[in-house]
């Protein structure tokens, strides 16, 4: 089964669908396109060779304007259609991807305002 985001509403929906696809023997997997960018690619293999010294910290953004108008409007903004995660968990689901992606580790702690 490939979903994309948001994966469900809540952490119990989500463990719900994962437990699904065990039981019935599928993949579960999630669509993380971005990994398959050039400089993505980059980024991993020069960490993974140690060409960056030690990583201790990873700051960054995901900047977007789609909703730079007053009159814009998304499902995503609303919580009952989305989640209330909203941006962690669709746009931010990509960002921490990512870190784990070319990093190779696995993200201890956010910090997302």
């Amino acid at each position: 089964m490939i979903a994309d985001k948001p994966l469900a509403i809540t952490a119990a929906e989500a463990r719900r669908l994962c437990d699904a696809a065990a039981a019935a023997g599928v993949v579960h997997a999630v669509t993380f396109n971005y990994r398959g960018n050039p400089l993505v690619q980059q980024a991993r293999e020069m960490t993974a060779a140690g060409e960056l010294g030690p990583l201790h910290f990873v700051h960054g953004h995901y900047l977007q304007d789609w909703l730079l108008e007053s009159t814009d409007y998304s499902w995503r903004l609303d919580p009952s259609l989305g989640g209330e995660s909203s941006a962690i968990g669709d746009i931010g689901s990509h960002w921490f991807d990512l870190v784990e992606h070319v990093t190779g580790d696995r993200i201890a702690d956010v910090l997302a305002i």
